[in-house]
């Protein structure tokens, strides 16, 4: 009976084992399945490195890319250059994070069915962007290097990501260009020139109930303890508004000196405008700002969008479709759909108040009006500020455009970098109204209008 006992216990204790052996399983399976299914060595999933299903396409259903047996990039030699940086290349030099990311739906993983329903599903991953607008992207920046990016600022949907240089994934390899393997508009930091006194008018605004009615006098330098911020040219006596207009250096340095520097650096936070944009797979690095204690000249020149300044054109657009919606704007996001997932709208938690958006929306139409011209942008109100960035010695600055469309029918945030380009209204501002025009055309297509 005692030896009956004994093989009782060590039959209970075995179970025990075994059942906490089966518990650590289907725990370590919930967990880890999905990333087992697409480690590239899985030979069900994966033909060499690359997804054995599956499709790209964009906001339209045309294809961009199919994964049967390989890659098979679009027919378009113009639409594989537009799109390389957002599918990858055939040799993993471009990283294409999003088909990682729902790498599991592609190839037709369940985690009750495991692989048996690869062949029975759609598999196809439907991106926000247009093919359409990549395409006039590409042909505006022409020979350039560069990026266009534009989001719908209410839903978050990005229409146009474009990086250059590019090239062709079916011509072999391409030549050793600086950058050219680089997503610009995910993946790049640039200096911001004049468009950052958007942020810097933004903060007055929210710090001085007086900030539209102070002058601020320009004489063509403003010394700063001992030290000069240049102005282009004198401008006299200015408005805040004038001065945006204007980009007048030396108001704007002014108006650095003039600020809290906890709370323009705390706002500079709260907007996001140097936070990383996260979605889909990717991270957009985050920006910078700093503002020096001890030199009010560098401090003056971080608030112009100089000094040690760095912002991402994700993150930029964002902060303008803040604006152009009125305080608050949607998160940008790249995939529309994939299986049964699908891409949602979710709204900036911290914003700039109406009153501010308000302002500033009066302001940057002014621009396009009396500066930079309508003709680029003849049936839209474009709200916009160019800058021109400093990018060091004896290189010509780059050329910068952000803004937004103010129409209810085409709610669009966009930022155009073109480097070493040289004046960002001249170079800049054609590049962002054709491609503009190319979004409305999208979103007119897919509403009837």
């Amino acid at each position: 009976m005692r030896r009956l006992s004994r093989r009782s216990f060590a039959a209970l204790i075995l179970a025990a084992v075994l059942l906490a052996g089966v518990c650590v399983f289907c725990v370590s399976y919930a967990v880890n399945a999905e990333s087992w299914v697409v480690f590239p060595g899985n030979p069900h999933g994966y033909h060499g490195q690359d997804l054995s299903h599956g499709a790209v396409t964009d906001r339209s259903g045309e294809i961009l890319m199919q994964m049967e047996d390989g890659r098979t990039y679009a027919e378009s030699g113009e639409l594989r250059r537009a799109t390389v940086h957002l599918l990858g290349d055939r040799d993993g030099n471009i990283p294409a994070p999003a088909i990682r990311r729902y790498a599991a739906r592609l190839i037709g993983y369940s985690p009750v069915f495991g692989l048996y329903g690869a062949e029975d599903r759609s598999a196809v991953l439907e991106y926000t962007v247009s093919g359409k607008a990549q395409m006039a992207a590409l042909t505006a920046l022409g020979q350039r290097s560069g990026t266009v990016f534009v989001y719908n600022y209410r839903t978050g949907e990005i229409l146009c990501a474009v990086s250059t240089p590019t090239f062709d994934p079916d011509a072999g390899t391409p030549n050793e260009t600086e950058g050219i393997y680089v997503n610009r508009a995910f993946g790049a930091l640039y200096p911001p020139g004049s468009i950052f006194k958007v942020v810097t008018a933004a903060v007055l605004l929210e710090q001085d109930p007086q900030a539209e009615q102070r002058i601020w006098r320009c004489d063509g330098t403003c010394e700063l303890s001992g030290e000069q911020v240049t102005c282009q040219s004198a401008h006299g006596d200015v408005t805040l508004s004038e001065a945006l207009a204007r980009s007048c250096n030396c108001a704007f340095a002014q108006i650095s000196q003039s600020l809290d520097r906890n709370e323009m650096k705390k706002a500079v936070d709260r907007w996001g405008v140097t936070a990383p944009c996260a979605f889909d797979g990717y991270t957009a690095p985050p920006g910078r700002f700093e503002l020096p204690e001890d030199s009010p000249c560098d401090a003056a020149w971080a608030c112009i969008g100089q000094h040690t300044d760095l912002v991402n054109p994700c993150a930029f657009a964002r902060f303008l479709g803040t604006i152009a919606g009125g305080g608050q704007a949607a998160e940008p996001y790249l995939v529309k759909s994939v299986g049964d997932y699908h891409g949602k709208t979710v709204q900036t938690s911290v914003t700039v108040r109406p009153e501010t958006a308000a302002i500033l929306q009066e302001y940057l139409a002014n621009n396009v009006k009396t500066v930079y011209g309508k003709e680029h942008f003849p049936d839209v109100t474009v709200c916009a500020k160019s800058g021109t960035a400093e990018v060091g010695e004896g290189q010509t600055p780059n050329a910068n455009f952000a803004g937004f469309v103010l129409d209810e029918r085409y709610p669009l945030a966009f930022y155009v970098t073109v480097e070493n380009g040289g004046s960002g209204s001249t170079v800049c501002a054609p590049i962002a109204g054709a491609v503009l025009r190319a979004c409305c055309g999208v979103l007119d297509g897919e509403t009837g209008g």
